[in-house]
């Protein structure tokens, strides 16, 4: 009866994980101007679509100004 009672003991339980809570990305705001306005537009997005905006602004700026160029 020690044996089992020892044995008993001495297994370890397996863990029970939880389901893991999906990754939800915090947005950030910024405030824009608008033409035509003193008070600014506030837009919401997440760091993903910023660097996107972002991305795309600097390439139409790039653009802009090499056509001017030319």
């Amino acid at each position: 009866m020690l044996l089992a009672l020892a044995l008993q003991t001495a297994t370890p339980t397996p863990a029970v994980s939880s389901p893991a809570k999906p990754v939800v990305e915090k947005p950030k705001c910024r405030r824009l101007d608008t033409t035509g306005s003193i008070m600014g537009e506030r837009t919401c997005h997440t760091a993903a679509e910023w660097k996107a905006i972002d991305a795309a602004n600097a390439a139409n700026a790039d653009r802009y100004r090499n056509d001017r160029a030319h």
